[in-house]
């Protein structure tokens, strides 16, 4: 269909409707946010909703580590704020998801790490994300996924060099 074609069926929808016809690239991006939803409402089902998802990012983010991470290192990982960072932090110490300690090389710095309660928490969290990925994953063949892996590290990639 031509550019002008196209055009032209937007602008017939939109006079049929009261609300704007979506562009074709709003469109994709209102997938994703239906993905994302529908990815965390299939994660609460598998955990609950006790942990947000900020706090099990920065869990993750923790559990993934081989040794202690400093908490500004997990901010600008996440792209959060040392504000925010805090908060979160705080809320997992105080769950016992998390310890903090002095780093012994910058005495302004604090590390994180995984209590045990918190790494039997990661493992659990990891044991529904490739769960709930493979569902919502499943009518996608292995080079679909592979396509959509790409394309999406391409989007991820351009959205930061524009930040």
């Amino acid at each position: 269909m031509s550019s002008q074609t196209q055009q032209q069926a937007l602008s017939d929808q939109q006079e049929k409707r009261n609300t704007p016809v979506a562009t074709p690239a709003l469109e994709i991006i209102e997938s994703f946010f239906m993905a994302s939803h529908l990815l965390h409402r299939l994660a609460e089902r598998g955990v609950g909703p006790a942990l947000s998802g900020p706090r099990t990012r920065v869990l993750m983010e923790v559990g993934r580590a081989t040794q202690p991470l400093r908490m500004k290192d997990v901010a600008a990982e996440l792209g959060i704020t040392a504000r925010t960072i805090t908060t979160l932090i705080d809320a997992l110490e105080q769950d016992g998801l998390l310890a903090r300690q002095p780093d012994p090389t910058d005495r302004r710095a604090t590390l994180l790490t995984l209590t045990e309660r918190g790494k039997t928490q990661v493992t659990e969290l990891a044991a529904v994300a490739e769960r709930v990925s493979e569902q919502l994953l499943a009518p996608l063949q292995a080079p679909q996924r592979q396509q959509l892996s790409d394309i999406l590290r391409q989007i991820i990639g351009h959205a930061q060099s524009q930040l």
